[in-house]
């Protein structure tokens, strides 16, 4: 065991919604907390982050975030241009999250921040010098070129206005390092490198193929967190078992619990936030159960045959390493990141499909399926042959993966950098 009592590790998330940010580093947290760091977390959303990681031993605390409101009228093809609807377009308007996380660092005194989806709260840690990493799923670490590539799959990509925005988030971002008298970024691939980083996803996951000479770290998750659970008692004691993670905002949602609610199947379906509508419309169902929790998912992916979800990277990951069948739902550019209007699916879900590793109904389908199509869908997502096929050769090549393996040495990389 490390010996650093002293040692102050933050946990940094800025950007994107849901449970997986929190759920994706919980691991790693309980792995500083076990080897005698003092863990701090600065989470986007208080909620999520105190009913995942409120067990722990760790200080929350709320993060910065740009709140004024951004055109959402166009698309965003690269990371720099996500960027211009979080305050990067100006400095004022940078200046007004930028400032808060320079104050924040200056309160918490880190030895190191463990980075998740947090650009500004980077951008700090190079103006108050101090040590950081970042603990990404590839999303939200472009690879180091110039200019930052496209989103794999984006289609109409205007190869005149990328670098021109690219170049809008650079100057902003030099204007800021410039009062606060830090060095000036030549590209903006510089915010990011050198440095060393936590790219904990997989290969067939990893939204930029293009990388270069990188170390993947394994995928990050936590399927041990959540309640217990029964599933739904029907006639067929054989029929196979499906597992639905969805938000009732979700596109479709409607027609598709009507679906769940009368397929002929074991359901087991986690609605964070449900209605009491929804809730009493569960329970007149003998063939579905509804929890509001987070449930167990190693035991769900024990146990289920199907799981249908919006495609966030923790439960996508963990489920195909089981080898489960996935049906997913994606609503979001990124699941759990941001949603912004673009004509591709959801990045992970194009990269399975490719790979025909899972099935997936686009936003576009959702909005006119009937319960008939659902029906189609979870059928062909549990009997497919190629699909299961892949899925087996999936699960053996990923075998050996082992997370207490794992979360050691992102421990030990982590030690090393706050010791140079």
């Amino acid at each position: 065991m490390l010996k650093k009592k002293s040692k102050h590790i933050v946990f940094a998330w800025e950007l994107g919604a849901g449970y997986g940010h929190v759920a994706g580093i919980r691991p790693l947290v309980k792995e500083f907390l076990k080897s005698g760091y003092r863990v701090s977390v600065v989470a986007r959303y208080l909620h999520s982050a105190t009913t995942v990681l409120g067990d722990l031993n760790c200080d929350i605390f709320q993060a910065p975030f740009f709140s004024d409101k951004f055109n959402s009228s166009g698309k965003t093809y690269t990371y720099p241009e996500i960027l211009l609807r979080f305050g990067y377009q100006k400095l004022a308007s940078l200046k007004q999250t930028l400032d808060p996380w320079c104050n924040l660092f200056q309160l918490l005194k880190p030895d190191l921040v463990v980075i998740d989806h947090g650009p500004t709260a980077l951008l700090a840690c190079r103006c108050e010098e101090i040590k950081y990493t970042t603990f990404s799923t590839g999303f939200f670490l472009p690879p180091n070129i110039t200019p930052s590539p496209v989103y794999l799959g984006m289609l109409g990509s205007n190869t005149v206005e990328q670098p021109i925005n690219e170049q809008l988030v650079l100057t902003t971002i030099n204007a800021a390092l410039k009062e606060k008298k830090k060095p000036l970024l030549e590209n903006f691939a510089d915010l990011f490198y050198p440095a060393e980083h936590l790219l904990c996803t997989l290969p067939e996951l990893d939204h930029y193929p293009q990388r270069e000479g990188i170390r993947y770290d394994g995928p990050r998750f936590d399927i041990d967190m959540g309640d217990v659970f029964d599933w739904p008692k029907i006639r067929d004691t054989s029929a196979p078992k499906v597992f639905a993670y969805v938000k009732e905002e979700s596109v479709g949602f409607e027609i598709l619990f009507q679906a769940l609610l009368l397929v002929p199947l074991p359901v087991l379906v986690h609605i964070p936030g449900a209605s009491e509508a929804i809730i009493n419309r569960s329970k007149q169902s003998s063939n579905l159960t509804l929890y509001q929790n987070p449930l167990n998912m190693r035991k769900v992916q024990r146990e289920a045959d199907l799981i249908i979800c919006h495609g966030g990277h923790g439960v996508v990951s963990s489920s195909l390493i089981e080898g489960v069948r996935l049906l997913l739902l994606p609503d979001q550019f990124e699941q759990s990141m941001l949603a912004s209007p673009v004509t591709c699916q959801n990045l992970v879900c194009r990269l399975l499909l490719e790979k025909s590793l899972a099935m997936a109904m686009a936003k576009d389908t959702r909005r006119t399926a009937s319960k008939e199509k659902y029906f189609e869908a979870i059928a062909t997502s549990l009997t497919n042959k190629v699909l299961g096929n892949q899925l087996m050769l999936f699960k053996e090549k990923y075998k050996n993966f082992n997370q207490s393996a794992q979360l050691s040495q992102l421990i030990e990389i982590c030690h090393n950098i706050m010791e140079q």
